[in-house]
């Protein structure tokens, strides 16, 4: 089964260059609340984590779609190898305070910095304002976060010692600049 968070239409407008390569997904969904309640026997999270906004919600909602034995399978690009480098890694701290209180979300923020450094465009130009307006405006999916492969096994390890999730590491593969992503398999005990 495959979830994605907007129909085929919807992805055809966010991008429009893969329109005829796209998947029809079965179920549309957020993927920080997916709707399968200790019911999925896998997921596969590929490049999906630092899109949300909420990526700690999102791990804890996972762990509970899964049956026990249940494997989550992800793929994290690591901001060394990637369009991410000029940006400041998301730290634990940051996540942790976000999803502790939503409110200090600044959804803004994110998009301002997408702009100012992938756009490459200096927040003291005139456009800056209004591209920040535009991407928000269409929900455009950006990069939220940016991480190394440190930082997500930071994440993890905080899933386990302080929510007492209970994964077993079962596959680890470090990134490299051939292989731009951090790789883990959790299995749920």
């Amino acid at each position: 089964m495959y979830a994605d968070r907007l129909s085929v239409e919807g992805l055809e407008g966010d991008y429009p260059d893969l329109k005829r390569a796209i998947i029809p997904p079965d179920v549309i969904a957020d993927a920080e609340a997916l709707p399968f309640a200790s019911s999925l026997d896998f997921i596969i999270a590929s490049h999906i984590l630092e899109h949300l906004h909420f990526p700690l919600a999102a791990l804890r909602g996972w762990y509970e779609c899964l049956v026990p034995g249940g494997i989550l399978l992800l793929r994290v690009p690591d901001k060394r190898f990637t369009l991410d480098a000029p940006r400041q890694r998301t730290t634990l701290d940051h996540l942790i305070r976000e999803h502790s209180d939503p409110k200090t979300h600044d959804l803004r923020s994110h998009y301002a910095d997408w702009v100012e450094h992938i756009y490459k465009t200096p927040r003291s130009q005139s456009n800056f304002e209004s591209s920040v307006d535009d991407l928000m405006g269409r929900k455009f999916s950006i990069h939220c976060h940016v991480w190394t492969q440190d930082d997500v096994r930071a994440i993890l390890d905080y899933t386990i010692d302080n929510w007492n999730l209970s994964w077993r590491r079962i596959l680890s593969w470090n990134a490299h600049f051939y292989r731009k992503e951090v790789v883990v398999m959790l299995r749920k005990n």
